[in-house]
């Protein structure tokens, strides 16, 4: 897939997992949501808990990676692996930010209250346990059954 054809598909507020390396080296896979800030290189902006497994994993070892796929059947799929160094950001209102982005591209569709005194309630209590994990691209690779053929692209880079 083309650069645009991946900001694309991360736009889309599909779940992705997230892979991190445990304590004992292993991998610690989780399904996370997450903003894409399409810049060279591309950041993917997840909001965790500062306590969690993931986090204190990032802070260990900075190596990551994240799998976006979409589409049902086979035929269909297309998807982004993600690989690339991670960090911790803690700046409240940065924390705060990712947490209304959040809430907008993954809650408002389904529930449908706006933006408001409650949901930024909500996002300002939640905001204090938690932090920013930005995953920075280094490489990715791409497919898109739909196209016709199973072709696989990958790059050292951004594509």
């Amino acid at each position: 897939m083309s650069r645009s054809d991946i900001d694309a598909l991360l736009a889309e507020p599909h779940t992705g997992v997230l892979s991190t390396l445990g304590p004992k080296g292993w991998p610690h896979a989780v399904g996370i949501y997450y903003v894409a800030v399409p810049r060279d290189p591309l950041e993917l902006h997840m909001w965790v808990y500062g306590k969690s497994q993931k986090a204190r994993n990032v802070e260990r070892d900075p190596r990551a990676s994240i799998l976006v796929e979409d589409g049902e059947p086979y035929v269909d799929l297309r998807g982004v692996l993600v690989t690339g160094e991670a960090r911790i950001e803690r700046d409240p209102d940065e924390i705060f930010d990712l947490g209304k982005q959040i809430y907008e591209r993954y809650f408002l569709p389904r529930t449908g209250i706006a933006w408001g005194k409650s949901p930024a309630d909500n996002v300002k209590r939640q905001s204090a346990k938690r932090v920013n994990l930005v995953l920075s691209a280094g490489s990715f690779a791409s497919w898109n059954h739909a196209k016709g053929r199973d072709t696989i692209t990958t790059s050292g880079g951004n594509p």
